[in-house]
């Protein structure tokens, strides 16, 4: 059976407004705009904040994380998913 690696993030640099540009551990950089996956109500909403927002950090699985207890799997920012609640 093949296994599977994720990426993790090892890095990051914001851009402008929630668009950040992220590098992972492979070496690759890519440039998301978390705005996307931070919209709604209670906790993801408090990410939108920009004294919340500016806290970001990697967290120990190699995502991002907020201190309001928002956090972000590397495998979806690597691949750039839709937000799940999103209908196609």
């Amino acid at each position: 059976m093949k296994t599977y690696d994720i990426p993790k993030v090892v890095g990051f640099k914001f851009l402008q407004d929630y668009t950040v540009e992220l590098e992972f551990g492979n070496g690759e950089r890519r440039v998301v705009d978390l705005a996307r996956y931070l919209q709604g109500e209670g906790v993801f909403a408090s990410a939108l904040e920009p004294d919340i927002f500016s806290k970001m950090f990697i967290e120990e699985g190699g995502g991002l994380a907020w201190p309001s207890g928002v956090d972000m799997c590397p495998n979806m920012l690597y691949h750039n998913l839709p937000p799940a609640s999103v209908e196609v």
